[in-house]
Parts: C-alpha cells; structure tokens; sequence
C-alpha cells in the first residue's frame, strides 16, 4: 500500500507556495532554464506575473462547449 504524504487527501495539493519559490527562483536567475521552461508550459503567457492564468483556463475560455 502507497500513502499519501501528511496533508495530500489524493484530490487536493497546495501548488501556491511551490509556484511563488519558483517564481523568487526565476527572478533571481536561480531557476534553471530547464524548469522555466516546463512551468511556463502550464501557464498562457507570463508565469511570475501575480495573476497569472494557468493554460488550461485559457484554453477552456478560448473553446468553450
């Protein structure tokens, strides 16, 4: 049996905090490009704005049902 580490329900994980070191990373030039690169994938447009939409969002709103 696999068990979720304290405070993952399986359903729900805190991203926020990961983004936000990331993004201190980035404007440091501390990240390296590699990992830029993949979360800049997730999101439409600029990653380190603060409201930046992430590119699912983006896409739903571009081809709604």
């Amino acid at each position: 049996m696999i068990m979720a580490p304290q405070g993952v329900d399986g359903d729900t994980v805190r991203l926020g905090p990961w983004f936000a070191k990331a993004r201190t990373k980035h404007r440091d030039s501390r990240l390296p490009k590699v990992h830029a690169r993949l979360v800049a994938a997730l999101f439409d447009g600029g990653w380190t704005t603060e409201g930046a939409s992430p590119a699912a969002a983006a896409y739903a709103h571009a081809h709604p049902d």
